[in-house]
């Protein structure tokens, strides 16, 4: 799995830019496929270890929602609400990503994203996701992911929410 999506990302291209090699930090598009290319090299569990691996390409606040999420308390015998990979919305990973050209406005951008799942060397399914980054500190970072399923930045947010009205505040 892991050598497949990197074999897969290095055959789209994925060398740096003329800006990147002036100096300039990354746009939207090679920070998305930096972050999937190392997200899918390396363990894609939703543990606070690797999580704050990947904090260098997160806002601020979707790592706050994240690591909020990872901390809380969960019943014994109960499921996390957030069972799985958050950066791909799948318990079983897929194999293979494809990333789009980023089409940015001012300080936003969004990143269309393909993840897709084979068996037996024929793709079984594919999921798109659009990533929105914003730019904080100088640099684009990721603040949403948005698939099938809705926001993931909302779906922490309202989860967050919930704690707080049921006086679980931390």
């Amino acid at each position: 799995m892991r050598t497949a999506g990197i074999t897969f990302a290095v055959l789209f291209g994925l060398s740096p830019g003329a800006a990147r090699a002036a100096g300039a930090p990354p746009g939207p598009t090679e920070t998305v496929r930096s972050f999937y290319r190392y997200h899918f090299s390396h363990d894609m569990g939703f543990s606070t270890a690797e999580l704050s691996h990947r904090k260098r390409w997160l806002t601020g606040e979707l790592y706050g929602l994240l690591r909020y999420e990872r901390q809380r308390p969960v019943p014994n015998g109960d499921v996390p609400e957030i069972d799985g990979d958050p950066f791909t919305d799948s318990q079983d990973g897929p194999q293979l990503f494809e990333v789009a050209a980023a089409k940015a406005s001012g300080a936003k951008a969004e990143v269309p994203v393909v993840f897709v799942w084979k068996e037996k060397g024929k793709v079984t399914e594919r999921k798109k996701h659009v990533v929105r980054l914003q730019r904080e500190g100088g640099t684009w970072k990721i603040a949403d992911i948005r698939g099938e399923n809705g926001s993931l930045r909302q779906e922490l947010l309202d989860l967050k929410r919930k704690d707080h009205a049921a006086g679980h505040a931390r």
